[in-house]
């Protein structure tokens, strides 16, 4: 009995403790309740405000990489873009450049051509000096040794040589654009791809720095003789700009070769060619415009079939000295004795330079190239010859379909005069060259010069291997 009033009144106390309980609480004021809620639950919603808190700077961290992400791409893209349209401007100018060496070369060509007994002028002066029969027997008694030629002899020499000369104009100005267009655009790229290169390897090495530690801490146990032979070859390799600029400028001197003495490999064979087929045509002797052009392009055959000929290194003779004392009578030529003593000293970029270009002479591409500007030289002649000839028409003539091979003659000196023109400022937007332009326009030359500016396979002109 005694232990069921104990427990009853355990449990009396129980209930009215939590009664007081209930009846402190409802008694409390609310932000002592709340504090009392914030207690309880504090752990919940620290974890809830952490994850919250981590959800959001998560968010933010890929927000902000996405958009650098997205921002890198967009300066790329615009990057490789400023840089195709650069290479683009860089090449167009580039073929600009190389007409106007071809306009400043050409007066120095036909100073050549008229030295070398291809002087047309002076063949008419003769000519008109036959009319004056005063001036003829003065000229006779004051030149005992070289009398003056007649009439017919004046007017056969003439003919010949208005042929001669324009066939050579034509082979030699198609293979100078050749080598001027090829020239430059080797030096355009090898200066390009070696500021590329600087600029590469000097972001390359600002990131680096563990790199260097590593070659740093490496060096010290690396082959002695190994070290002095890679700073032997680098001292070698080193040029400075001066050293750069008369390899270049030796490089750029090879015109004087195609000038001077290339081109008297194609004055003989045209000769030869011309002497064959027009030898036994008179003056007097009449033709049609298509007996002309027949008789012109059996010379253009013929002749390209010796040029062009597989296994033959003539073409590669008219280009380039052949020879090392060939080469450096040319230098002696084109640079002065202070140049020429400091290129002696260090001539690697002219070496490279010359293999280079040698190797495109001897492709099958150049020398296809080079054909279509001889073809695009034809048609030019033809044109401007036939109208020439039609235009020196007499009144009461304009049926007439035969004329002489004088009238020809005449219109050939006139056209091969149009050729070599150079007027004033002609290279500066001035007048403007109709032959020059048209071998220019030549879409072969334009494959061409692009594939040599685009061909970073090759050796670069300071050591370095594309």
């Amino acid at each position: 009995m005694g232990y069921a009033v104990e427990v009853g009144s355990t449990s009396l106390r129980s209930m009215r403790n939590t009664i007081i309980s209930r009846k402190n609480h409802q008694t409390m004021p609310p932000n002592q309740r709340s504090r009392s809620l914030l207690q309880r639950h504090r752990g919940k919603l620290l974890i809830s405000l952490t994850g919250i808190a981590a959800l959001f700077t998560t968010g933010s961290v890929v927000v902000f990489f996405v958009k650098r992400w997205l921002y890198k791409q967009q300066l790329r893209i615009t990057e490789q873009h400023f840089i195709k349209e650069q290479i683009k401007r860089r090449f167009e100018q580039t073929q600009e450049d190389s007409l106007y060496t071809i306009y400043e070369l050409l007066p120095v060509w036909e100073m050549v051509l008229n030295e070398s007994n291809l002087d047309l002028d002076s063949i008419i002066t003769q000519l008109k000096d036959q009319k004056n029969h005063t001036t003829r027997e003065k000229s006779v008694k004051s030149i005992e040794s070289s009398p003056l030629k007649t009439k017919a002899e004046l007017w056969n020499e003439l003919e010949l040589k208005s042929l001669i000369k324009l066939t050579t104009v034509t082979y030699t100005v198609s293979s100078l654009i050749l080598l001027t267009r090829l020239q430059l655009n080797i030096l355009t790229r090898n200066e390009y791809l070696d500021s590329a290169i600087k600029l590469t390897m000097e972001q390359e090495n600002s990131n680096k720095l563990n790199s260097r530690l590593y070659n740093w801490v490496t060096s010290w146990w690396s082959n002695p003789e190994e070290k002095m032979s890679d700073a032997t070859a680098a001292k070698d390799t080193k040029m400075d700009g001066q050293e750069v600029y008369i390899n270049e400028q030796a490089f750029l001197s090879l015109s004087w070769w195609i000038l001077n003495k290339g081109w008297l490999h194609y004055n003989e064979i045209i000769t030869n060619q011309i002497e064959i087929e027009f030898s036994g045509v008179n003056p007097r002797d009449t033709l049609t415009l298509e007996e002309f052009s027949s008789r012109l392009t059996k010379i253009f055959q013929n002749i390209n079939s010796q040029i062009f000929q597989e296994n033959n290194d003539s073409l590669l003779s008219i280009f380039l000295p052949k020879t090392s004392s060939e080469q450096e009578f040319l230098l002696s030529q084109t640079l002065d004795p202070e140049a020429l003593e400091s290129f002696h000293t260090n001539t690697l970029i002219f070496k490279q330079l010359i293999n280079e270009l040698t190797q495109c002479i001897e492709s099958t591409v150049t020398s296809i190239v080079l054909e279509s500007l001889i073809n695009e030289s034809f048609h030019f002649i033809m044109n401007k010859v036939g109208a020439k000839t039609m235009a020196k028409k007499k009144p009461g003539q304009e049926d007439q379909q035969y004329y002489q091979m004088a009238v020809f003659t005449m219109s050939i000196k006139d056209c091969c005069q149009e050729m070599l023109q150079t007027a004033p400022g002609s290279a500066h937007g001035g007048g403007v060259n109709e032959y020059l332009a048209t071998l220019d326009s030549v879409q072969p030359l334009d494959d061409l010069s692009a594939s040599v500016y685009s061909n970073f396979g090759v050796s670069s002109s300071y050591g370095f291997k594309r």
